[in-house]
């Protein structure tokens, strides 16, 4: 279950580079969308092994469980985790240091990370389920 969550959160953070880096102009668009489409997968592969290297055993409804409360872990602490520390320097510093649109820029940020998250948990469900059922047909 918190590998589960640290898996989000890792996928967040790469997202998060890989937005920040085409979002600065350091990134072609089209490298960043190539970036997308090969970190999605990846993210998808490295959460579906740790699922299933730790999940191995249980029944599905503990297995879907575990990976709910993966997500909701990343889904509250990823978004505390970065905006304590912004708010706490936007008290302390003088309002030009972080500028105006600094705060706003993060928010939206980590919303995008958080659905890129929620897509990468998807796409490792759909496949959990469709490993289940293939291996369910074949016998």
């Amino acid at each position: 279950m918190l590998l589960l969550a640290a898996v989000n959160a890792l996928s967040a953070v790469a997202f998060a580079c890989l937005y920040v880096a085409a979002a600065t102009g350091s990134l072609a668009p089209g490298a960043y969308v190539v970036g997308v489409i090969a970190l999605l997968p990846a993210a998808a592969a490295l959460w579906v092994r740790t699922e299933h290297h730790h999940g191995r055993g249980r029944d599905p409804l503990a297995r879907l469980g575990r990976a709910a409360v993966g997500l909701v872990l990343a889904l509250v602490a990823v978004p505390g985790l970065v905006l304590m520390p912004i708010f706490s320097l936007q008290q302390q510093l003088p309002p030009e240091a972080l500028g105006e649109r600094f705060v706003p820029a993060m928010m939206v940020l980590l919303l995008f990370s958080m659905a890129f998250v929620v897509a990468t948990n998807v796409a490792g469900v759909l496949f959990i389920v469709g490993s289940a059922a293939l291996a369910r047909l074949r016998g």
